[in-house]
């Protein structure tokens, strides 16, 4: 197989990723990130292995195009993880989602968010666990309140419930093995 003929790969990583410790510079592969990690990490080892990536050219930052942060946002509202993702997990993910759709790259999103592991297998999205195992079923979930038992939408970002006060959960719907 020639090089031309080769599948591109592409990690794209969430901040979950340096915080766990893992290290660019020890992956020969093209590598992405979004601007809102830089952000979100905070501890100085995972500091320090964004910033060596991001000098060493070996991480590069891209940011996702609206249109395909909003078909994220479509497919975590049917699953009911939108309530846990945050909007730097959206455009992770979206990021992820355009570089498979637009520039033919295989996409390995690598987190150990649960959320974000199950919205990427929806959308046909290859994930990688850094420190914790990773999903091994696809979720989807239902937001309510224990108390009232009042539900809400998948598109609800509250923690409380706004009629009696309770701390709101979200209980699976649905779960399918995943292929991983």
């Amino acid at each position: 197989m020639s090089e031309k003929e080769k599948e591109r790969i592409a990690l794209v990583l969430d901040s979950s990723s340096f915080i766990g410790g893992f290290n660019p510079q020890f992956v020969d592969l093209e590598q992405y990130t979004i601007p809102e990690v830089l952000d979100e990490v905070k501890s100085r080892t995972a500091k320090f292995l964004l910033e060596v990536g991001l000098s060493s050219g070996r991480v590069k930052i891209l940011a996702p195009s609206d249109a395909y942060v909003e078909k994220v946002k479509k497919k975590a509202m049917k699953s009911g993880d939108f309530w846990k993702l945050d909007s730097t997990d959206l455009k992770l993910l979206a990021l992820a989602l355009e570089l498979k759709e637009e520039f033919s790259i295989k996409p390995i999103v690598v987190s150990d968010d649960y959320s974000v592991q199950n919205v990427a297998k929806l959308l046909s999205i290859e994930y990688l666990p850094v420190v914790y195992a990773g999903i091994k079923k696809i979720f989807v979930w239902k937001i309510y309140c224990p108390n009232c038992k009042r539900q809400y939408p998948p598109d609800f970002k509250g923690d409380t419930c706004p009629e009696c006060g309770s701390r709101l959960r979200r209980k699976v719907v649905r779960q399918k093995e995943s292929e991983r």
